[in-house]
């Protein structure tokens, strides 16, 4: 990434605007000798809108999936899924063990020894 002064910026910013653009280089303008802005491709900026994107969902569904516990622990309930092509659990909640008097890193096993019973008696 190259730094290039405001004033350099300002003298030849149509070949730097080809430069961004065209062979993808990504080029930081200083004033006063600090970073002032930068001009990146907008590819660039669109990746990194993918991950803001990305963090807000995350942190949105963070939010969600402790609600959702939180309303498992007051009504005592829990929540899994299994697989049936793989035939194993592939997430429980720890409410779930809660109620069945296990660890959460225990109710792995319990859950296949009573699928087992349950589905092949």
């Amino acid at each position: 990434m190259q730094s290039i002064p405001a004033t350099d910026a300002r003298a030849n910013f149509a070949d730097l605007l080809r430069r961004v653009s065209a062979a993808k280089e990504r080029i930081v303008i200083e004033r006063r000798g600090r970073p002032a802005v930068a001009m990146v491709p907008v590819e660039d900026l669109e990746a990194i809108d993918g991950l803001m994107a990305a963090g807000l969902v995350a942190d949105d569904l963070r939010a969600s999936e402790a609600v959702l516990a939180r309303a498992q622990r007051i009504a005592r309930i829990g929540s899994w899924r299994w697989s049936i092509e793989r035939n194993e659990l592939v997430s429980c909640s720890d409410e779930y063990a809660r109620v069945h008097g296990v660890a959460p890193d225990e109710i792995h096993a319990l859950m296949a020894e009573q699928m087992e019973r349950v589905i092949h008696p």
